[in-house]
């Protein structure tokens, strides 16, 4: 590949710009939303988890909203509380955020992410079954109603 080829294949052209940039602006309207909402203030008839239903137990999302909610106005022991995987997935998104708005800049684009290597995604699998059991357990044998109202509401 030519220089020249690759210093075009590096810019982003307006319209990708342009649509980077309404999604950045979606995103933190989203944001802002969830800063001045609280989730959990909602009924919670509305906000209802598929797997709870069904099985009656929390799903490793269960709290999430919530959890990020409160992370976002600074009670990150709370959010922790909640959903401990909040504060991983926040991070992750703002560094998202912050490379697109970048991108966005500057019209160029960031170098691409290099692709894990096998054991580390075996790593973050058995990661994510291990806090998600924790997160059952977590549930169940200490009083958050805020993670089973749903299952005591029906009598399961």
């Amino acid at each position: 590949m030519s220089a020249m080829a690759t210093l075009r294949a590096a810019t982003l052209d307006a319209k990708t710009r342009r649509s980077r940039a309404v999604a950045l602006g979606f995103v933190a309207a989203t944001v802002g939303l969830l800063v001045v909402f609280d989730p959990g203030a909602l009924p919670m008839n509305r906000m209802t988890c598929p797997f709870l239903s069904l099985i009656g137990l929390p799903c490793a999302f269960c709290g999430l909203t919530r959890a990020l909610h409160h992370l976002l106005r600074g009670d990150w022991s709370y959010a922790w509380y909640l959903n401990p995987l909040s504060i991983p997935i926040a991070l992750a998104s703002l560094g998202l955020f912050a490379r697109t708005a970048i991108e966005v800049a500057t019209g160029r684009r960031s170098h691409p992410l290099p692709c894990p290597r096998r054991a580390w995604l075996v790593a973050l699998v058995a990661l994510f079954f291990v806090h998600w059991a924790m997160h059952i357990r977590g549930a169940v044998a200490t009083p958050k109603p805020e993670l089973l109202a749903e299952r005591l509401e029906h009598g399961r």
